[in-house]
């Protein structure tokens, strides 16, 4: 069995992938003009960072399942982990959120309505309750966390009794049945984000990352992977490049978004993935790996799933700063973005530090026996 270490770029390119989740949902760029053009192009398409991380976690995950798949535990290692990984932090800010702040605080009629749709949050099935106005303020965000833990109900069960092959074939099916559900929602007139949210709309992507990790576990795949390494990245990169110019730049309700955009992004995300992963020649590493190994860039990505859950419920903090302070924030777009997004960072590290690290030591009475973990330290 091939073992595999932890890859610091991955925490990079964690990193990017929060920060551009932040920058889109700050929003603060889209009245911009002159020389901030860039940037408003940017937040707009910032929501791939969500695709970057279903394809990361796809890849991750998988790779674990593989390890531990002849494990005699193996599903209450793989979910009691993944258990302690997620529901912490997620079920204590529902809880403050939900309970707590309501009976200190006097809220608007608007999110006291709202809260009646709180059960769609307890139960990680928000996704397919939020494109039936079913959004509870505060939380619009965590629909991308139920699609992955619906994902992962199934997963498990499929690579296990999957063949390698099987496995493979199981990835790209269901990638090709993502694009044809998501046409065949389009053309039903079904709404654009039914489309964005539904897990068997997404799933293309969480399936992208599972077939870079059986990639990666095929020898002669490896192999081959190896002898076109330098070719990976770049032709990642170039694909990502057409996808956004034929996407107008990745619009995210855009009907060619919607449709052939997302699956060109998450192939496009998983050709670097796997130029990221690819065992380099001792002493080399690429330019990409390098610059996705930057100390702060890693630390962002170390505490992103913090800074996920947060970002939102911080914005709705800021939001009752006295007049003057929005409304400068408001004239200086860039200085605003800077300064939420460094909160952000601030308040998953700290959330990361006191909460969920006491949670994430309790793994360790959760390893998979009679059989070698390898990867685990990078699980999602």
């Amino acid at each position: 069995m091939r073992k595999h270490g932890h890859w610091p770029a991955l925490d990079g390119l964690r990193g990017i992938s929060i920060l551009l989740v932040i920058v889109h949902n700050i929003d603060a760029f889209s009245t911009a003009s002159g020389w901030l053009w860039p940037a408003q192009l940017l937040a707009q398409a910032g929501w791939i960072g969500v695709q970057i991380f279903f394809v990361l976690s796809g890849f991750l995950i998988t790779l674990i399942l593989l390890d531990t798949r002849d494990s005699n535990n193996y599903y209450r290692a793989f979910f009691a982990r993944r258990a302690l990984r997620i529901m912490p932090l997620y079920y204590l800010v529902l809880f403050a959120g939900l309970i707590v702040l309501p009976a200190l605080v006097e809220l608007s009629p608007e999110r006291l309505v709202s809260y009646q749709h709180q059960f769609w949050l307890w139960t990680f099935l928000t996704n397919w309750a939020e494109p039936f106005d079913r959004t509870v303020q505060g939380f619009p965000h965590f629909w991308s966390l139920a699609v992955e833990e619906q994902f992962y109900l199934l997963w498990p069960l499929l690579i296990r009794r999957s063949s390698s092959h099987g496995a493979l074939a199981l990835c790209v099916a269901l990638m090709v049945a993502a694009l044809v559900i998501r046409c065949a929602m389009l053309f039903s007139d079904a709404k654009p984000e039914m489309i964005y949210m539904f897990t068997i709309c997404r799933m293309d992507a969480l399936a992208a990352g599972g077939l870079c990790a059986l990639l990666l576990r095929a020898s002669g795949t490896i192999q081959y992977l190896d002898r076109r390494r330098h070719l990976l990245a770049p032709c990642g990169l170039a694909l990502g490049a057409a996808a956004a110019l034929l996407t107008s730049g990745f619009a995210p309700f855009a009907a060619t978004t919607l449709t052939y955009g997302h699956s060109l992004l998450a192939i496009s995300i998983a050709l670097i993935l796997l130029s990221l992963v690819l065992p380099p020649p001792p002493g080399v590493s690429s330019t990409l790996q390098r610059l996705l190994a930057f100390g702060p860039l890693r630390s962002t990505g170390k505490y992103s799933y913090a800074m996920y859950v947060l970002h939102i419920p911080l914005f709705a903090i800021a939001a009752t700063l006295p007049q003057s302070v929005r409304t400068m924030s408001l004239e200086h777009p860039l200085l605003n973005t800077v300064i939420l997004t460094g909160c952000c960072y601030l308040a998953g590290a700290l959330s990361y530090h006191v909460i969920e690290k006491p949670f994430l030591a309790l793994k360790r009475r959760f390893v998979a026996r009679d059989t070698v973990r390898a990867g685990a330290s990078q699980e999602t």
